[in-house]
C-alpha cells in the first residue's frame, strides 16, 4: 500500500482531535459570548471543508492504492516468473550490476511481460530507482523479436547506466519504430548479437550522448524477418554523430540477411561497404569481417591496394581483420609503406575466410611470401603480427572461444 496515503489518514485523525477539541471551546464561547457567533461558524465551516478535501485525498491514494494492486495481482497471475523477477530487481536499488538472462520470454511483435518496471517508471515520482546502476546486460535464448523495448522498464528507472551488451538484441519493434530510449549517458554499447536495421540502429545511437565503444555482430537467428540488416556502411553513417568520441569499433555482419532476403555470402555488394573512417579522429581500435569490405581482386581493371591506407584513421593503435579476401595481404603491404601516416599502430591480426565461411565456401590461404614481407616489416617497426590460432573452452565466457598465435 502506498505509505503516504497512510500519513495522510494519520495526519486526518489528528486535525478531527484537534477540531473536536476546538468545537468544545467554541460552543462554550457561545454560552459565553453570542457575539462570535458568526466567526465560529465561519471557523467551522472551513474546518469542514478541510475534512472534505483531506477525504477526497484519501479515496484517490485508496483508489490509486487498489489499482496497483489489482495491476499487481493480474501480472503474477499471467506472468509470474517476469513479474517476480521484476519486483525482485525494483528491491534492490543499490545494484551496480545487472545481467538478466531470458528462457521461453512471452514476446509479440516487440511486446512482452515485462512491462511492470515500465508502469512504475511512468509515475511521478517513480516509487523505484535504479540510480546506481552502471552496467546492464541481457539476453534470450528463444527466437523471438526481443529488442530494447523490452526491457524498457529496467532502463528508464536506471538513468546513470553506463555499458549495455545485449546478446541477441532484435531491431526496434514495429509498433514504436522511433520510440527514444533513456541511454543518454551510455558510453559503452555492445550488441554481441543481433538483428538491427538502419532505423533501428539510428534510434538506438541517437539516445546517446557521448559514444565510445560499440560492437554489433549479425544473428543468423533471426533470418527471414523484416526489416532488412543495415549495411556496413549504413552503420559506419550511424555511428558518425561519434566521430568525436568513438574510441573502439567492433563490428561483423558476416551472413547478414540481405533486404531482397536470403542469407548473404560472398563478397560485399559495391555501394554498401566501408569506405573511410578518418573522420572517426580518436578510433584506436578497429575490428571487421570481410564481408564489411571490399578489396578490388587480382586481375581486374579496378585493382589497387590503397583500401586500408585510405580507409584508417590517423589515430589506429589496433586493427584486426577477419574472414578477409585473399587481396587484404597485397593491401597491408601498401599500409606498410605508409606507417608514417599512422604513428600509433601497434598491432594487426590478419585472418582468412575458412571453409564454410562468411565470404563462401572456399578457404582464403595467403602467399608465403606476402606474409613473410608482413612479419618482416612489422616487426621491424615493433608491430605485432597476430592470426587465427586454435578453439578453446573459456571459463569466462563458458564456451569455445577462438585463440590468437603469432605469424
Amino acid at each position: 500500500m502506498n505509505t503516504s496515503g497512510l500519513y495522510l489518514k494519520r495526519q486526518k485523525e489528528e486535525s478531527e482531535n484537534e477540531e473536536d477539541g476546538d468545537d468544545e471551546g467554541e460552543n462554550q464561547a457561545r454560552s459565553d459570548d453570542g457575539g462570535e457567533g458568526n466567526d465560529q461558524e465561519n471557523v467551522n465551516h472551513t474546518s469542514e471543508e478541510k475534512d472534505i478535501e483531506y477525504d477526497e485525498e484519501e479515496d484517490e491514494d485508496e483508489d490509486e492504492d487498489e489499482d496497483e494492486d489489482a495491476y499487481s495481482r493480474s501480472q503474477l497471475d499471467e506472468y509470474p516468473f517476469e513479474t517476480m523477477a521484476q519486483l525482485i530487481i525494483a528491491s534492490t536499488p543499490n545494484i551496480r550490476s545487472l545481467h538478466v538472462e531470458g528462457r521461453q520470454i512471452m514476446c509479440d511483435t516487440g511486446e512482452g511481460a515485462f512491462t511492470m518496471l515500465e508502469e512504475l517508471a511512468k509515475r511521478s515520482p517513480p516509487p523505484a530507482s535504479l540510480s546506481h546502476l552502471r552496467h546492464l546486460s541481457f539476453g534470450h535464448e528463444d527466437y523471438r523479436e526481443v529488442s530494447f523495448k523490452y526491457f524498457e522498464g529496467i532502463i528508464a528507472l536506471a538513468p546513470n547506466i553506463r555499458t549495455v551488451l545485449a546478446n541477441p538484441c532484435f531491431d526496434q519493434p514495429l509498433y514504436a519504430p522511433k520510440a527514444p530510449i533513456n541511454i543518454k549517458n551510455v558510453t559503452d554499447l555492445r550488441f554481441k548479437s543481433g538483428h538491427l536495421s538502419t532505423q533501428g540502429l539510428t534510434t538506438i545511437l541517437s539516445s546517446c550522448e557521448r559514444l565510445e565503444v560499440f560492437q554489433y555482430y549479425y544473428d543468423t537467428m533471426y533470418s527471414g524477418l523484416d526489416p532488412g540488416c543495415a549495411t556496413p556502411r549504413e552503420l559506419i553513417d550511424a555511428l558518425s554523430r561519434y566521430k568525436d568520441s568513438l574510441r573502439y569499433l567492433d563490428i561483423n555482419l558476416g551472413s547478414r540477411e540481405e533486404h531482397q532476403g536470403g542469407l548473404y555470402f560472398g563478397l560485399c555488394i559495391e555501394g554498401q561497404e566501408i569506405l573511410s573512417l578518418k573522420v572517426f579522429s580518436r578510433l584506436e581500435t578497429l575490428k571487421i569481417d570481410g564481408t564489411s569490405v571490399l578489396f578490388p581482386e587480382v586481375g581486374t581493371d579496378k585493382y589497387h591496394t590503397n583500401i586500408l591506407t585510405e580507409m584508417l584513421p590517423q589515430s589506429i593503435r589496433t586493427l584486426h581483420l577477419k574472414d578477409m579476401q585473399k587481396e587484404a595481404a597485397a593491401n597491408l603491404i601498401t599500409l606498410t609503406d605508409s606507417l608514417e601516416y599512422f604513428p600509433h599502430l601497434s598491432e594487426i591480426y590478419l585472418a582468412g575466410n575458412e571453409i564454410g565461411g562468411p565470404l563462401g565456401k572456399f578457404e582464403v590461404i595467403f602467399e608465403d611470401p606476402e606474409i613473410q614481407i608482413l612479419r618482416e616489416r612489422l616487426t621491424n617497426r615493433g608491430i605485432s603480427f597476430l592470426k587465427r590460432g586454435h578453439w578453446k573452452y573459456s571459463f569466462v565466457s563458458y564456451g569455445d572461444e577462438e585463440t590468437i598465435e603469432y605469424w
